[in-house]
């Protein structure tokens, strides 16, 4: 039994009491964590050409440590996520699929309701619906951007519609792949 909810509920001049038992049944191989976007692993291989692997999109810390996970559905502030096969996890990534892109200097791939951006730019544009601003992009070239619904984001030629209930960058830290 994970809880019992007791109510006393009023019809008409008479009182009734209402029992709700909530059962919880969980497998043993759940984990529970803070759920984060991971944005994939990449580097522009020359002016135009960006290189990345397909690494799981969601990382998951745990008290037993990292997980990858490729898929996550979210149900208001939880996440229930699959956990990714061993063969292509972010920290191994030796059995993720790799591609190959021509851009125009700047690879934009969507994570979630976020953006991830690498570019050669040192600037993007948020565009409110009435004002514009400015922003630099992080010495990475590389960012996760997420934009409310109503916003626009333009980087270079790239226009990208929010997506999200909040605005949250995050610069990446590009390390050798």
């Amino acid at each position: 039994m994970f809880a019992t909810f007791t109510y006393d509920a009023k019809c008409g001049e008479s009182f009734d009491t209402i029992e709700l038992k909530v059962c919880n049944r969980a497998s043993a191989s759940r984990k529970v964590g803070r759920v984060f976007k991971m944005a994939p692993k990449g580097k522009f291989i020359n002016a135009l050409t960006y290189q990345y692997l397909e690494t799981p999109r969601y990382g998951i810390i745990t008290s037993e440590g990292f997980v990858s996970a490729d898929k996550c559905n979210r149900f208001g502030r939880l996440f229930a996520c699959e956990e990714s096969s061993e063969s292509c996890t972010y920290y191994k990534p030796a059995g993720c699929i790799k591609k190959t892109v021509e851009t125009d200097g700047t690879f934009v791939k969507e994570v979630d309701d976020s953006s991830f951006v690498a570019t050669h730019l040192k600037k993007y544009t948020i565009w409110n619906q009435t004002t514009t601003v400015t922003k630099q992009i992080g010495e990475s070239g590389q960012l996760l951007l997420s934009i409310p619904y109503n916003y626009f984001a333009i980087v270079g030629a790239h226009t990208i519609k929010g997506r999200s209930e909040i605005f949250e960058e995050a610069a990446v830290d590009v390390e050798d792949n």
